[in-house]
């Protein structure tokens, strides 16, 4: 039959394996918070390095927008200049195809005078001969003002046929002008819309990396919280531990030291 003795020394083994039990537990949690902490640490630099990447990439992201922007505006500018270019080649077009009519009804009115001016002058040739000298001179007169006449109207179409082909080079000058801005133009346009489709890209990929990195640093935060946690159990742990070996431990030896004593003594007796 067990004594009260036996009965406190298996109590008292049994506190001390719970006592190592927790004690190893404890030792065991203190080594996972280590862990714990060490992931926090370095989701903690991830997330930094991710949300400021993220910032560097929104401000760059603004900066591709800005410059968008500025060749979008130069582009219509462009555009709209190389268009009222092009409308003042076709308004001196047309002045150049007047001046052109002009010189061709000139130069007819003048040949038909130069023709007069002969006809006339045969004619007073004519009339000298027949012994009417009054009106040979008279119609010798005539031929010169008709002469006049015609040398000052095919002058004229002359000038007018120069001014046709200086207008037609300078609307040649204007088309190609006005051509070359408004291919310029468009060409701006393009690149403006290329850079704002750059800029959106990077303002995704800057708010995407700036999200992860935010959501990194939650997670650090989060896993800083248990690690201490969790050290801190494992340090309760180790010391409720502790405190139960040594109580096992002490009611272990007060246990043995009084049946020492009983022995002696029954061998004194």
């Amino acid at each position: 039959m067990a004594t009260k003795a036996d009965r406190v020394r298996a109590d008292a083994g049994k506190l001390v394996d719970e006592g190592l039990a927790e004690v190893a537990a404890g030792d065991a949690d203190l080594d996972a918070a280590a862990i714990e902490s060490e992931l926090a640490e370095e989701a903690a630099m991830a997330g930094a390095a991710d949300l400021t990447g993220g910032r560097d990439e929104l401000a760059d992201a603004a900066s591709l927008a800005d410059l968008s922007d500025l060749a979008g505006l130069k582009g219509i500018t462009d555009l709209s200049t190389g268009m009222d270019t092009l409308e003042a080649a076709d308004e001196v077009n047309a002045v150049a195809r007047l001046a052109g009519a002009v010189s061709v009804d000139d130069l007819e009115r003048g040949m038909v005078l130069a023709s007069m001016s002969g006809q006339i002058l045969v004619a007073a040739d004519v009339i000298g001969l027949i012994g009417m000298p009054v009106l040979s001179e008279f119609l010798r007169q005539k031929s010169r003002q008709a002469r006049g006449l015609a040398v000052n109207e095919i002058g004229r179409a002359m000038a007018a046929a120069a001014l046709s082909d200086g207008l037609g080079d300078l609307r040649d000058r204007l088309a190609s002008v006005g051509l070359a801005e408004v291919a310029e133009g468009a060409s701006e346009v393009a690149v403006s819309e290329e850079l704002a489709e750059a800029a959106g890209a990077v303002a995704e990929a800057g708010a995407a990396r700036a999200a992860t990195g935010a959501a990194e640093l939650a997670f650090a935060d989060r896993a800083r919280g248990e690690a201490r946690s969790r050290a801190a159990a494992g340090v309760a742990e180790m010391a409720d531990g502790s405190a139960a070996v040594g109580t096992g431990l002490g009611a272990q030896a007060a246990v043995g030291g009084s049946k020492r004593k009983g022995s002696r003594v029954a061998k004194k007796k």
